[in-house]
């Protein structure tokens, strides 16, 4: 077999994300984008004069071209389950955006079907490579903070009507797979469960404060986690203004909380024990925002477990687990 130096993507979903997760992929010199597909076609044409691929009105056309070694899917969440397979079974890698799927069977499927025909499958994780976070990661793995006992995690939005009439599925349960949960508060809750490990127990309540909206755009949770550490969480769209995820953990030594977008904005150490250094070599790419930094991160793990036959840093079976917590947590609190 002819070794490869680089990796072709078809980008599924040219959307908002998709244009974000485009830019970071042509900056990657090991990777180009091949072919593009989008349910509205006018979109899809205009993305791939952009970004110079091929537009393929069906998404089979797309992802079987001689080319396409991988699958970009970053189409609807409803979606993602179905794209996925449609690339497994045309015998291609696929990166997919949050959450793997929408239910628990279809994240069990998909994973089945890619590690039966050793395929690769991942999910984008971009939170989990910050620096700080990696930071933050290290100093758990070293017990720098001591023994954890707490930990409170807040995810506070502000999505104005505009939001969700510009994607109407983002408001639809069944398309969507939920409301604030599963939609934003995915994203720190896989930080939670990476750093501080599986839960056990969940107890909490959700709340409609928006006007004709059928899912919850608030949620209040106690979490339990298996090694004993008891958390509080608070999530919701409708909180004005919009504030920042964090994440505060407290340990028998000290505490820290990292803030997105910011990145560790508090550490106090009972010795005055600093932070652990993240050591990384890695240059992004001038034209890289600084907000798009830790997903060209990802998406390069990505393309270098491909090309070196390796395991990617985000197993998918944890991508699971945060869509599992999700969906646990929408049973106690109906």
């Amino acid at each position: 077999m002819k070794e490869k130096f680089s990796i072709g993507f078809a980008l599924i979903g040219c959307g908002l994300m998709g244009d974000r997760h485009a830019q970071v992929l042509s900056s990657i010199a090991n990777a180009r984008i091949v072919s593009a597909y989008d349910l509205d076609e006018s979109r899809g044409k205009d993305f791939s004069e952009i970004y110079k691929c091929q537009f393929s009105s069906k998404i089979e056309d797309a992802i079987n071209m001689e080319d396409v070694d991988a699958v970009l899917i970053a189409s609807p969440s409803y979606l993602h389950a179905e794209q996925a397979m449609i690339a497994g079974k045309l015998g291609k890698h696929v990166l997919i955006e949050k959450p793997l799927a929408t239910d628990i069977d279809s994240c069990n499927s998909l994973i089945q079907f890619f590690e039966d025909n050793q395929l690769t499958l991942s999910v984008v994780s971009q939170k989990r490579y910050h620096p700080d976070v990696q930071s933050l990661k290290i100093a758990l793995e070293q017990d720098v903070l001591g023994d954890i006992f707490l930990f409170e995690i807040s995810i506070n939005y502000h999505r104005d009507d505009h939001y969700f009439k510009q994607a109407p599925w983002r408001s639809s349960g069944d398309e969507s797979g939920g409301g604030v949960l599963m939609n934003q508060g995915i994203h720190y809750l896989d930080l939670l469960l990476w750093m501080l490990g599986p839960y056990k127990k969940i107890s909490g309540f959700t709340k409609t404060v928006r006007p004709d909206y059928q899912e919850e755009d608030v949620a209040v949770g106690i979490i339990e986690l298996i090694n004993g550490t008891l958390g509080v969480m608070t999530a919701s769209t409708v909180t004005y203004p919009n504030s920042p995820e964090q994440l505060s953990i407290y340990g028998t030594r000290g505490s820290c909380t990292i803030v997105e977008g910011e990145g560790i904005v508090g550490w106090s150490h009972k010795d005055e024990i600093k932070q652990p250094e993240f050591k990384n070599d890695l240059v992004i790419p001038n034209e890289i925002p600084s907000k798009l930094s830790s997903m060209y991160r990802n998406h390069l793990d990505f393309v270098e477990s491909i090309l070196n036959s390796k395991e990617t840093k985000i197993p998918v079976r944890e991508s699971m687990a945060v869509v599992e917590f999700v969906k646990d947590f929408y049973e106690i609190s109906s």
